[in-house]
């Protein structure tokens, strides 16, 4: 993922700095660049290998934007973003995923709090997507 220096204006300052994500791939090299890149943006983020590690859903009540890895075991993405949604309906989910196809698309259009990107991600696009999402 190659990395373009960005400018943050004033008026997105507040906006992202109220802006908590939570970023779970267990794709070490990902989650790591992904996080520093968000956070080198103004972004707070907490990030985890698998859903098995974070704290109760319920003390995540913080979190603004969940951004998940499709293909993840024990607990796959999309069984962590249907337990996430159940707990925070408020709050959008992203899944990312390196295996773009047919049941991906069918997965995510069944959901309405759920948009996908494919693996790599261009970082300056899914950051319009990003301050949508937040911004909402």
């Amino acid at each position: 993922m190659e990395r373009v220096p960005r400018v943050i204006t004033d008026s997105s300052v507040s906006l992202v700095s109220a802006a908590k994500i939570l970023l779970v791939d267990d794709d070490e090299d990902f989650r790591r660049g992904f996080a520093e890149n968000l956070r080198d943006d103004g972004y707070g983020v907490s990030d985890y290998a698998t859903p098995a590690d974070l704290p109760d859903l319920e003390a995540l009540s913080d979190v603004k934007l969940v951004i998940t890895d499709y293909n993840m075991a024990p607990q796959d993405g999309l069984s962590f973003a249907d337990a996430f949604h159940d707990r925070h309906p408020e709050v959008p989910i992203v899944l990312v995923t390196a295996f773009p196809g047919a049941e991906v698309d069918q997965q995510v259009a069944r959901r309405d709090f759920l948009s996908w990107q494919t693996k790599p991600i261009d970082y300056d696009n899914f950051t319009l997507l990003l301050h949508n999402l937040v911004s909402a």
